[in-house]
């Protein structure tokens, strides 16, 4: 009874050990993606206010197309993930991506896809510097330091949703209308409207 209860319990360990911590798509990469309703707006206020959204967060715009139906950006963006020193962190990698937003008229689609970790190394000066290695995040090992790496995935998770999150808010803001102040009405001083 004693060995059938342990391997129960060494199965499940490796079951729950093998989940996925980031969601892929068909192709086996890493993908986060949905169809994003916003209603009553237009294309051209989504584009304008996911394009402000997109340069307040620090994304590099790399490209911009337009045809008559739908709009679509394409930025990308890294972040610095972080392994224990022996008195604070100090960076392992970076990890970049893509994004992707195809807007229509009341409705945005959005991509994250191609997650990059890029290595780092200590260089000649003691600081953090690249090492031209790279390696997927849908790599589900890493030999010697696996739960760095899955570490590096729940960063990438809530990181990425956060940045759904915010992308959810920001693109469906209404903007506001400025009135237009005249001459006369900068030049009126308060005790002229009584």
């Amino acid at each position: 009874m004693r060995y059938v209860l342990a391997i129960l319990l060494l199965f499940v360990g490796l079951i729950a050990n093998s989940q996925q911590i980031l969601p892929v798509d068909a192709a086996n990469k890493v993908a986060f993606t949905d169809v994003v309703k916003a209603e009553n707006m237009k294309k051209e206020i989504l584009n304008e206010n996911i394009n402000t959204w997109l340069l307040a967060t620090q994304y590099s715009l790399q490209s911009v197309s337009n045809d008559s139906t739908t709009q679509k950006l394409i930025a990308s963006s890294e972040f610095p993930v972080y392994a224990r020193g022996y008195v604070s962190k100090k960076i392992h990698g970076k990890i970049s991506y893509k994004l992707t937003i195809e807007v229509k008229d009341n409705k945005y689609r959005y991509f994250f896809t191609d997650f990059v970790f890029s290595y780092y190394k200590e260089g000649r000066n003691y600081t953090m510097v690249p090492s031209g290695k790279r390696k997927p995040m849908e790599d589900e090992k890493a030999q010697g330091w696996q739960s760095l790496w899955e570490n590096h995935k729940r960063t990438t998770l809530s990181r990425v949703q956060m940045h759904i999150n915010q992308l959810v808010v920001a693109a469906t803001r209404i903007p506001t209308v400025q009135k237009q102040v005249t001459a006369t009405e900068k030049t009126r001083t308060p005790a002229q409207d009584w």
